[in-house]
């Protein structure tokens, strides 16, 4: 499952797709219908962006990842910055905004205990894994659309 936020950079675009409902590339390419299964003639590459520790951290302590960078066709290892900077303005123009409403766009993993006060709805799905531990008070939605 996917660590953060995930995009669809598609060939012929230029904004990332991506979704305030999930974080998984396939289902990114059910929803938009994309037909991905010839390796050798790739129209789209899956990304993913995602903070080293929280979700405010500056611009530096951010990852950029290839999914799967071993069938990303070469033309994109070129493409690398563009579409890193593309994926970056959506993380700092509609994600981190809506987090500071209380809105988490996407899915979202829960791997330790966590105080969310502000957190008002779940775009996704909300995974709790084993030492995790939820305390929300204004937790409206999840899987809801954002």
């Amino acid at each position: 499952m996917c660590k953060a936020k995930s995009f669809l950079c598609v060939q012929g675009t230029t904004d990332p797709v991506w979704s305030g409902r999930t974080d998984s590339h396939e289902k990114l390419k059910e929803e938009l219908r994309i037909k991905d299964t010839d390796l050798f003639r790739r129209d789209c590459v899956a990304v993913e962006l995602f903070p080293k520790s929280g979700w405010f951290d500056p611009k530096t302590e951010w990852e950029f990842k290839v999914d799967e960078p071993s069938t990303a066709p070469a033309r994109f290892e070129e493409e690398k910055q563009l579409w890193h900077d593309r994926c970056w303005w959506v993380i700092e123009e509609k994600i981190i905004p809506a987090l500071a409403r209380g809105e988490f766009m996407g899915d979202l993993h829960l791997y330790s205990s966590a105080k969310l006060d502000a957190l008002k709805s779940v775009g996704g799905d909300l995974y709790l894994y084993s030492s995790a531990k939820l305390d929300v008070a204004k937790l409206e939605s999840v899987g809801g659309k954002p």
